[in-house]
């Protein structure tokens, strides 16, 4: 059976809309995050704005959106380029090059089954870190492999790396859930510019010096992200998954 483009773009377009109404209309209201109690009186639209620029005022949210920006960068390098740096660069043929995307993702997703309990163990400062590490470690092996078992394990630590970063640095500008909706709005958007905007300037790049020599660029970034992991660090006065207040 084939589809068309134009039917199989309606049909996934239908589905995104009624998940996202379905989701909207389960979504609970809560004082903590600008909506107004039951009967009560709705804030200002300019005092909404003032308390949402505000969050781009603190030292905080660009720390964590250097987390964000590096992890993205890094997760959507990977869904572009990391296919055709298997099959072109590393002369592994179109198959390989699937075949290696397939580990980074499916690496990427096993850890994110499990980052819960992990991050609840080891606390986000230390499971970032770690995760920078394996990223860069994965993304320099990639690059310099002598051979496909070595590029394969590259792609498996560089989708075990960029796993988490993302979602903990949401998690983090969440801590205060009076001011949640505002800092995860900013962290967020350094974030999905570095998920969009990334790999086009990567191939742009890579048209000059190639491509495996345009993901060091991903390597750095994903140093800053490590070094901006403190950032994560509860808020004093949040609660740890034990129930303890953060100090």
């Amino acid at each position: 059976m084939q589809v068309t483009v134009g039917i199989h773009a309606f049909v996934i377009a239908a589905a995104i809309w009624a998940i996202a109404l379905l989701s909207i209309a389960n979504v609970p209201d809560r004082e903590e995050v600008l909506d107004p109690a039951e009967g009560g009186k709705a804030r200002a639209w300019r005092e909404k704005m003032r308390d949402a620029l505000a969050a781009w005022r603190e030292p905080r949210t660009y720390a964590l959106g250097v987390i964000m920006l590096g992890m993205a960068f890094a997760e959507g390098g990977a869904n572009d380029w990391l296919a055709l740096g298997v099959s072109e660069d590393h002369g592994g043929g179109p198959a390989l090059g699937a075949a290696a995307l397939t580990v980074f993702s499916v690496c990427m997703t096993l850890v994110r089954i499990i980052g819960g309990p992990l991050v609840d163990r080891f606390g986000r400062v230390a499971v970032l870190r770690l995760l920078s590490v394996a990223a860069a470690g994965g993304i320099l092996l990639f690059i310099l492999a002598p051979s496909m078992p070595l590029v394969f394990l590259g792609a498996a630590l560089w989708g075990i790396g960029a796993s988490l970063g993302f979602p903990l640095g949401m998690s983090a500008a969440a801590d205060d859930p009076t001011k949640a909706a505002a800092r995860v709005s900013a962290a967020s958007t350094i974030g999905y510019i570095a998920f969009l905007g990334g790999p086009p300037i990567l191939g742009l790049i890579s048209d000059h010096i190639g491509l495996l020599n345009t993901l060091y660029i991903l390597v750095v970034l994903i140093v800053a992200s490590g070094f901006a992991s403190g950032a994560a660090k509860p808020l004093p006065g949040t609660r740890r998954p034990d129930g303890q207040l953060v100090k």
